[in-house]
């Protein structure tokens, strides 16, 4: 079975203050080609804000993920049970720290950044892993 691990830890983080939000995965068979986290955002407006900006990298002891993707989620006007999505995909994670900055425009898909019901990171088995033993058959 495919599983997704998440753990807030204050002791491995890149600068003096704040967690990090560390994702244990495995991909038990490619007909679970997705699995994610989800935070739920409870209608945050970020329509003040033009970017989101993080501090990523790999675990090259356990192994990791080269790319994943983030996506925001909003109600959808024009249906009661539907959502607007807008995605971006990060490539190029390696074991050292990197800053990732996103900016909202090049997330097609939302262009009212009010009322975000989610946040949402997904890693994909199809993506080279850095390490193999990530994904079990």
């Amino acid at each position: 079975m495919s599983a997704i691990e998440y753990q807030l830890d204050s002791s491995e983080r890149r600068g003096t203050r704040g967690n990090s939000l560390h994702l244990r995965f495995t991909f038990a068979s490619t007909e679970a080609p997705e699995i994610g986290f989800r935070m739920r955002l409870n209608g945050v407006d970020a329509s003040d804000y033009d970017h989101l900006a993080f501090w990523v990298k790999g675990d090259s002891t356990a192994g990791y993920a080269t790319a994943f993707k983030v996506q925001f989620r909003r109600p959808d006007p024009e249906g009661p049970n539907l959502a607007k999505r807008a995605s971006y995909v990060v490539t190029g994670i390696t074991a050292e720290w990197r800053r990732v900055v996103v900016p909202l425009n090049f997330m097609t898909g939302i262009n009212d950044w009010t009322n975000l019901t989610d946040f949402i990171i997904s890693l994909h088995s199809g993506v080279l892993l850095n390490d193999r033993r990530l994904l079990r058959r």
